[in-house]
């Protein structure tokens, strides 16, 4: 029995020891390891002065449009158009007391559903374009298809980099291109919200 005693003290003892070895290695705070004067070091004045007149330049070009008719003649360009407040006025008492005759809704059922249609339409072929794109896109894929060629690796960035064009451009301005092409079919609509969504789309898939 002393001898069990004996060994847990010594047990005890050197945790102990090694608890205290160790604290003296580690460092108590982050001032250790880095310089005071690297802690107290503040970002330049100059630098910040630089993005705050940038910031003011900006803001005062876009106010240059408004203001300077507004000096050169403050009667014909006001600032405030007295005119949007009857027509805001008029907005809140539509919405809140809407129109709910038979003529209007006899106009307004078929054209809801024919929006319902062009969205389901589009958003289902930018899923599919986008699985399709996002396996095309997807570095995992060449390398599992392609073990150990260089060109797998140049091919999938260039995918991606070339979905940035239909990413970056608006389904608004894509119907106004295929408008010229296709005319006012529905397709257009259709393919004018499938290419931004799927290429979108395409770029998350690829990643996954």
């Amino acid at each position: 029995m002393a001898r069990w005693v004996l060994l847990e003290d010594r047990a005890s003892a050197a945790v102990k020891s090694a608890s205290q070895s160790a604290s003296q290695l580690v460092p108590q705070s982050t001032s250790q390891l880095v310089p005071q004067s690297t802690l107290d070091r503040q970002p330049p004045v100059w630098g910040v002065r630089v993005w705050g007149g940038l910031i003011l330049g900006a803001i005062a070009l876009a106010l240059l449009p408004v203001l300077l008719p507004y000096l050169q003649d403050p009667e014909a360009y006001p600032l405030v158009n007295g005119g949007g407040l009857t027509q805001l006025q008029a907005f809140w008492q539509a919405a809140l007391h809407p129109d709910l005759s038979q003529e209007l809704l006899r106009v307004v059922g078929p054209a809801t559903l024919t929006t319902l249609a062009y969205a389901v339409c589009g958003s289902s072929l930018s899923l599919l374009l986008g699985t399709v794109g996002g396996v095309l896109c997807s570095e995992l894929w060449w390398e599992s298809v392609f073990p150990g060629r260089r060109s797998a690796g140049f091919v999938w960035p260039l995918l991606r980099g070339l979905l940035v064009v239909p990413r970056g451009i608006h389904e608004l301005l894509w119907g106004l291109i295929l408008i010229h092409l296709w005319g006012t079919d529905p397709l257009t609509g259709i393919v004018a919200i499938a290419l931004p969504f799927g290429a979108a789309t395409a770029k998350i898939f690829s990643k996954i």
